[in-house]
């Protein structure tokens, strides 16, 4: 994947009004759930610093350093970051390295965003390939226990005998002609 840099419009955007939710992740109660869960898990497995626990429903806490620092929460489809009021004026005396720490959340927070829409998209290709599978399946299983049809397919065919030459009469249709050559 390539990394993205935010311009500060957009990073000031993202904080102000939250890394949107892909629609697929909106689509009822049970998949934002599930996405916060997957979230959580996402932030633990990366190599990285921070460390993620779920505190509320569909809220999640980051650690720095064994440091409650940000707050991810969800709100009308969009994933919030709320500083932890761990220190009085946190925000004018936030050090270059806990200021790049917010960023590099955003910026896991979208990555995460791209896989669960990336990961949606082979989901929903493998759900198509299996519907067809069984769609052929369930097909080629009624072709095969048909009896009405299998008996279709077995008859021989009708024999009319007033437009079949049997071999014996062959010599009444044929004019026999010793001198012509047939090549």
């Amino acid at each position: 994947m390539k990394y993205k840099t935010f311009s500060r419009d957009e990073l000031t955007d993202l904080l102000t009004n939250g890394i949107p939710l892909p629609d697929s992740a909106k689509t009822d109660e049970n998949t934002i759930d599930f996405y916060f869960e997957e979230l959580e898990s996402f932030i633990n497995l990366a190599e990285n610093r921070f460390s993620a626990k779920s505190t509320e429903y569909l809220e999640i806490t980051i650690e720095v350093d064994f440091m409650d620092f940000i707050i991810l929460r969800y709100v009308s489809g969009s994933v919030f970051l709320y500083l932890v009021n761990s220190r009085p004026n946190i925000i004018s005396d936030m050090t270059t390295q806990e200021a790049s720490d917010v960023i590099g959340i955003v910026y896991g927070v979208t990555i995460y965003n791209e896989k669960w829409v990336q990961i949606n998209e082979l989901v929903d290709e493998f759900t198509d390939e299996l519907v067809n599978k069984y769609e052929y399946e369930a097909t080629k299983e009624k072709i095969n226990i048909d009896p009405k049809l299998l008996a279709k397919h077995s008859k021989s065919p009708n024999r009319s005998s007033n437009k079949v030459i049997d071999m014996k009469d062959f010599d009444k249709y044929i004019k026999k002609d010793t001198k012509k050559i047939y090549k």
